[in-house]
């Protein structure tokens, strides 16, 4: 059972990554999203201390994450600015 466990959980993590680089191309967004252990980490040209706060009032998002048991949210542009948030 703990097998079939952590392949949902891999496949629920893959759909996140997917859903977010599918969301970036739609928007004209250079960015992409890669988990690292139990840390998701999004890195988005668009990077800003308001769509930081707005990606963490999306209660359906972290509820989600929480559920994949993620440990951190890095939200980051890879130059200057780099958000992290404790899930759990």
């Amino acid at each position: 059972m703990k097998t079939f466990s952590i392949l949902i959980l891999g496949l629920a993590r893959q759909s996140v990554v997917d859903a977010i680089g599918a969301q970036f191309q739609k928007e004209g967004v250079a960015g992409y999203a890669e988990f690292t252990d139990d840390v998701l980490t999004v890195h988005s040209e668009r990077c800003t201390p308001l769509r930081y706060q707005a990606v963490l009032h999306n209660k359906t998002f972290i509820d989600g994450l929480v559920q994949m048991e993620v440990k951190q949210l890095v939200y980051t542009d890879d130059k200057d600015q780099k958000f992290v948030y404790d899930v759990q």
